[in-house]
């Protein structure tokens, strides 16, 4: 058994590790109880997530006197991506070329 995102493989379960599971539950409740946990762990980062981009960015929009703050975390979240200011993780952790004064 696979799982896969976007045609990448992120997990395969050893024949062992699929059988143990199975002997803790129904085969035919497999895929949904799977589906569920992966979807909880999931909702889990995104809320993390989400917190995070506000524990960061409110105090800051706040103190450019910003009128209008979206309560509505996608609305939030399209707001601070939209910010020239703003940097992914990515954007934050890339190494800056040896040739570049900071």
């Amino acid at each position: 058994m696979k799982i896969y995102i976007d045609d990448h493989l992120i997990y395969e379960f050893t024949d062992t590790e699929y059988k143990v599971l199975l002997s803790n539950m129904l085969k035919e409740e497999f895929i949904d109880e799977i589906s569920r946990r992966i979807r909880w762990v999931l909702r889990q980062k995104y809320d993390n997530s989400i917190e995070e981009l506000k524990k960061k960015w409110l105090p800051i929009l706040k103190k450019e006197g910003k009128e209008f703050i979206p309560l509505d975390d996608e609305k939030f979240a399209a707001m601070i991506f939209a910010r020239e200011d703003y940097k992914s993780r990515s954007d934050i952790d890339k190494p800056v070329p040896e040739n570049v004064v900071k």
